[in-house]
């Protein structure tokens, strides 16, 4: 799991993806007013090259937290479904990464979207 906007004192290096790996880059936008949104997921593999690309709308949505966490478990389904075993995210939700990489259970309204993606 990778967070693209490192804070400005933290220098990040780009690294190339190992042989074999492919890299699954997903964002979402959230329109406060209609409760709509959309996830894009595009993967590509260590040359760069698209092997794969999913779009999903959401309605009624309750906030961009639950968008972002929604996204996160639609990018494992779409890597298992695509058939991927070498794998590396790429999303810029902090909180979902942070949640993801946490084992603490608190009382988010991400909780039990982010424990169903472990």
């Amino acid at each position: 799991i990778a967070h693209t906007n490192p804070s400005p004192s933290q220098q990040t290096f780009w690294q190339p993806l190992v042989s074999g790996t492919i890299k699954l880059n997903f964002d979402t936008t959230f329109h406060a007013f209609s409760r709509g949104s959309i996830s894009d997921i595009i993967a590509r593999d260590e040359r760069g090259q698209i092997m794969g690309a999913y779009t999903y709308p959401y309605i009624a949505v309750a906030d961009a937290f639950v968008v972002e966490g929604k996204a996160c478990e639609h990018v494992v389904y779409f890597a298992i479904d695509m058939g991927f075993r070498r794998v590396q995210f790429e999303g810029d939700s902090l909180i979902v990464i942070k949640k993801l990489a946490s084992y603490i259970m608190d009382h988010l309204i991400l909780s039990p979207i982010i424990t169903d993606n472990k």
